[in-house]
């Protein structure tokens, strides 16, 4: 065998042991190629569906005030005309006076000819007045009580122009009794609430000495 042909046969082994080394490599390759050509299809799938679908619209959460009032701010007002006794007012209705009986509340006596003046009937008759005279009130009837008494009164709630819930604000301060005529009212619950908060506190006619000082 001659020179040429020894490298020859040399140059073809080398070849085949290259070909027998890259060819794994090259199937490695050619996985590696499909897997990114594979990544690169659904991330372009994706892209697609993303841009294509709308955008969903932000939530906007707004602040929420709260204002607790016994009557809207913008109720119609009607001038006092007179105090009776603490749970009854004559008010300008309309051109006509009309007389008003408080719902949910009840005071002692004092204008009753059938009845004696009660006890601390004098000094709930004079703190309605001190509260009421030559105010305006708005009123507030009650869909659970009648529109008038036996007597002809209106039956409404009372509040005065910055919205106090005249009948809640008597009771707490002891000059009233919560007072259900046959139906629950609307403001029964607050109202005997406040009835005792009073007595526990012994406010008003609620107090041991009440009766002693009303005689006086």
């Amino acid at each position: 065998m001659n020179r040429t042909s020894f490298f020859k046969i040399l140059g073809f082994a080398l070849l085949l042991l290259m070909l027998a080394f890259l060819q794994p490599l090259a199937e490695e390759l050619q996985l590696e190629v499909r897997q990114l050509h594979s990544g690169v299809s659904s991330f372009s799938g994706q892209l697609v569906e993303a841009l294509s679908s709308p955008e969903p619209t932000p939530l906007i959460v707004l602040p929420v005030e709260t204002e607790v009032l016994g009557a809207s701010s913008s109720a119609e007002l009607y001038p006092v005309v007179s105090v009776t006794d603490g749970d009854t007012l004559k008010v300008s209705l309309n051109g006509k006076t009309e007389t008003i009986r408080v719902i949910g509340i009840n005071t002692p006596e004092t204008v009753d000819p059938r009845k004696p003046v009660e006890c601390f009937g004098k000094q709930a008759s004079d703190r309605a007045k001190q509260i009421l005279t030559g105010q305006k009130v708005s009123l507030e009837a009650d869909p659970s009580q009648s529109d008038r008494d036996r007597y002809g009164r209106l039956l409404r709630y009372i509040f005065l122009e910055n919205g106090t819930d005249y009948g809640l604000a008597m009771i707490k301060d002891g000059y009233a009794q919560e007072y259900t005529y046959q139906t629950p009212h609307k403001y029964q619950l607050p109202y005997r609430t406040a009835q005792q908060e009073a007595q526990q506190a012994q406010r008003g006619l609620w107090a041991e000495d009440a009766c002693a000082a009303a005689a006086d």
